[in-house]
């Protein structure tokens, strides 16, 4: 995938998890507090989502054979030991 392809797709999510996170703000502050909860969850995931080069790189066909390619067991294998330190660290 082209750099600049990245970069759009990494700006969109951005863009939509700001938009969820003053929704959520605002929910709050009216005291729908379960849908809050809701936008809370939602602009998490997406800002999630820039960091997660797989999840773009997959979601998008063109790309997914090129992606199959770079996944070895070195380079799995060195992406799920970061994995296990964001989630451990999430965790707490």
């Amino acid at each position: 995938m082209k750099a600049e392809k990245v970069k759009e797709i990494v700006m969109y999510w951005r863009k939509t998890a700001e938009h969820d996170y003053e929704t959520m703000l605002g929910l709050f502050r009216i005291k729908r507090y379960s849908d809050a909860l809701f936008y809370f969850d939602k602009a998490t995931v997406k800002l999630l989502n820039t960091f997660n080069d797989f999840n773009i790189r997959c979601r998008y066909p063109e790309y997914k054979l090129a992606f199959y390619k770079r996944c070895t067991r070195g380079y799995a294998g060195r992406q799920l030991k970061e994995m296990k330190k964001i989630y451990h660290g999430l965790e707490k």
